[in-house]
């Protein structure tokens, strides 16, 4: 129930899967984790002599980060992996434009930073979307991109693509038996190999062989199929990592109207109930001080922070306990904060850089308006640069060479930092 009190504004799963948006130009053509019960796999990567590059200044992984289990994904004693080589030639289309430095990103990293690309559900547009965009002209030019996920399910793809695996730099996981592949289908064998690929370019980022993650959608009912326990990747890639799950926080970036827009979550897939029960003082200090620290390596000097409220018109017992307290301490840090707002009117302060929001549908129904399909779903609050799409496995259209890999591109450019 609401209740008046004093002004405090400062100064400053699927249902079914998302179809994303089409590619009009058509086809030319036609375990991993903790509780998974496939067999150990202990393939690793061997790299180029060139080794890449360091992540965003201040984000390079513990070594101690890197011990996690390992992946079961494939036949016992799998050989070495080996990625494909590619050389800064090989495109498809346009020769490439050069690269504009994005202004908001001061720590910009190399062009030859590998940037490793996750599959996702190979029954979807993951893998096709990940091809598509590891042969984009404007991420070749910025990056050497990794596509990591079972061999036989990119090359069904590519064929349905009219593309060729040879120009691409592929980590082969082996995670699909012969006749397992099932495209347009929801299957646990698919959940795991998402997760799977996932993990291992978590696993390499954390190692220093990658400099980004970017993960193309997973279905959430087939990984629910698989058993596997799942809440989204901010805590996914914070438990890879050996944090708290609720250090990874997840924050949309998208642009509209000629500015960035950034939403951080405090809670996330959770019921209402529940994230009633989460947001403390304490989880809304933590997120408002990892926006805080990613705004400024992303080049805002003195970010400025909008934060919303849990209630209708930011009014009520959740906003005097718990959302006040937390503003007065950032404060305190020096962050320049504002609110609590309503949820409602929140955007409307385009002066602001980010905007942190308590629930889930705060940020996301935004997002999904104001940019279908070409949200970037960064994970902040944790060493590894991961960003996954913030759109669905689209498994209506899988396999008919018709996906858009135009968020997969905006992902990328968004972590290596020029556009």
């Amino acid at each position: 129930m609401h209740r008046g009190r004093r002004d405090h504004s400062g100064p400053a799963r699927r249902g079914r899967a998302q179809a994303q948006g089409r590619d009009d130009r058509g086809a030319r053509g036609g375990g991993g984790v903790s509780g998974f019960s496939a067999r150990q796999s202990h393939g690793q990567v061997h790299h180029d002599q060139e080794r890449a590059r360091p992540q965003l200044q201040g984000l390079r992984a513990r070594p101690a980060a890197a011990r996690i289990e390992a992946l079961s994904a494939g036949e016992d004693h799998d050989p070495p992996l080996r990625t494909q080589r590619r050389g800064p030639g090989h495109q498809v289309g346009r020769r490439p434009r050069r690269a504009r430095r994005d202004p908001r990103l001061a720590a910009a990293l190399e062009v030859t930073a590998r940037v490793a690309i996750a599959s996702g559900d190979p029954g979807g547009i993951g893998p096709e979307i990940s091809l598509k965009a590891a042969l984009d002209p404007e991420v070749g030019a910025i990056c050497r991109p990794v596509v990591i996920g079972d061999r036989g399910a990119l090359e069904a793809h590519a064929r349905a693509c009219g593309l060729s695996l040879r120009d691409i730099s592929v980590l082969d996981r082996k995670q699909l038996n012969p006749g397992e592949l099932k495209i347009g289908q929801i299957s646990p064998v698919h959940g795991r190999a998402a997760l799977d690929s996932a993990q291992a370019a978590i696993r390499g980022a954390l190692a220093g062989e990658f400099a980004a993650v970017v993960a193309a959608p997973h279905t959430e009912a087939a990984i629910r199929a698989a058993g596997v326990e799942f809440d989204g990747y901010p805590s996914f890639v914070a438990r890879a990592a050996g944090l708290p799950p609720e250090d990874g926080i997840l924050m949309l970036c998208f642009e509209h109207a000629g500015r960035e827009i950034r939403i951080a979550h405090v809670t996330l897939h959770a019921s209402v109930r529940r994230c009633l029960a989460m947001i403390t003082e304490e989880r809304v200090l933590k997120t408002l001080r990892a926006v805080d620290i990613t705004l400024k390596k992303l080049g805002c000097e003195k970010p400025e922070i909008a934060v919303s409220g849990v209630n209708p018109h930011a009014f009520g017992d959740e906003e005097e306990r718990l959302i006040i307290p937390a503003l007065e301490a950032a404060r305190r840090d020096g962050m320049r904060v504002d609110g609590p707002l309503g949820a409602d009117t929140l955007l409307q302060r385009t002066r602001c850089d980010a905007y942190v929001v308590m629930l889930h549908d705060q940020g996301h129904v935004a997002a999904k308006l104001l940019a279908p399909n070409s949200a970037a779903a960064l994970t902040i609050g944790t060493p590894v640069l991961f960003s996954s799409v913030g759109h669905g496995a689209a498994l209506d259209i899988a396999g008919q060479g018709r996906a858009n890999p135009r968020a997969m591109v905006e992902a990328i450019t968004r972590l290596v930092g020029r556009r």
